[in-house]
């Protein structure tokens, strides 16, 4: 699938956004603090949904700051 959207921030905001986002999912779900540079492809965390009784597992294959996420 291949979404294109056009946002009015620059690359360095949208990055910083999105690693944000993810060390604090990683910090609620898990305690770890992590930084910046902990954002990269093979790191992988278990969220529990407890609503839905249900654990899941996050795992970025992926990320190449400015250029694949």
């Amino acid at each position: 699938m291949k979404i294109i959207r056009t946002l009015d921030v620059t690359s360095t905001e949208f990055f910083d956004y999105l690693e944000d986002r993810v060390l604090n999912d990683v910090l609620e779900n898990t305690g770890n603090r992590l930084n910046h540079s902990s954002v990269k492809g093979g790191l992988t965390y278990t969220k529990h949904y407890q609503k839905a009784k249900t654990d899941v597992v996050f795992k970025i294959d992926q990320y190449i700051r400015g250029e694949k996420y």
